[in-house]
């Protein structure tokens, strides 16, 4: 009975895309502040937080992307 109440005040978590994230850095580095980036982009504020603590891993992520794209690295398939 009391397990169906706990589940109704759960925030629902969804996924930010890597542009997102390297948005918000590039706009810390530009100096604009937390709260207006926050309300630009509809984040929380431990989102926030948490890509700028993450900034090194996500611009590396790009990097390799950039990389991967630039050399047209071709598709795997899958031989059944």
């Amino acid at each position: 009975m009391g397990d169906s109440k706990k589940h109704e005040n759960k925030a629902t978590r969804k996924s930010i895309s890597l542009e997102t994230k390297i948005q918000v850095i590039r706009r810390l580095d530009t100096g604009e502040h937390q709260s207006q980036i926050r309300a630009a982009l509809n984040l929380a504020t431990s989102t926030i937080r948490t890509i700028l603590k993450n900034k090194e891993k996500y611009c590396h992520r790009q990097l390799q992307l950039r990389q991967a794209q630039q050399l047209q690295l071709p598709v795997l398939e899958i031989i059944q």
